[in-house]
């Protein structure tokens, strides 16, 4: 289910790529003062104007401090990383919550 997704949102047009970076890069500004932008290879182009390099990840982005002491992952393989905890917590409530 994990990899249909990431396949899924793998496949995204540039413009909804672009729409989602925006967004996502807008909620980092929230938590900290970026400086440097990941983004995958084929996103590199789509956030002009900012300080963006490549990362190994598939879609999403990584947004670093200055200082490079702090950062914000919000990659898909993080995200979805953190859908799996959650889902693995959920499930195993259901299952021996009530042993």
């Amino acid at each position: 289910v994990m990899n249909c997704a990431k396949d899924k949102i793998s496949s995204f047009d540039t413009r909804k790529r672009k729409k989602i970076l925006t967004e996502l890069l807008g909620k980092t500004k929230q938590e900290i003062d970026v400086q440097t932008i990941f983004v995958a290879k084929r996103d590199l182009a789509l956030l002009k104007g900012k300080n963006v390099q490549e990362a190994d990840i598939s879609g999403g982005l990584i947004a670093e401090s200055k200082d490079g002491r702090i950062s914000v992952n919000l990659s898909v393989e993080e995200m979805l990383d953190s859908i799996r905890e959650e889902i693995v917590v959920d499930v195993s409530e259901v299952l021996f919550d009530g042993a």
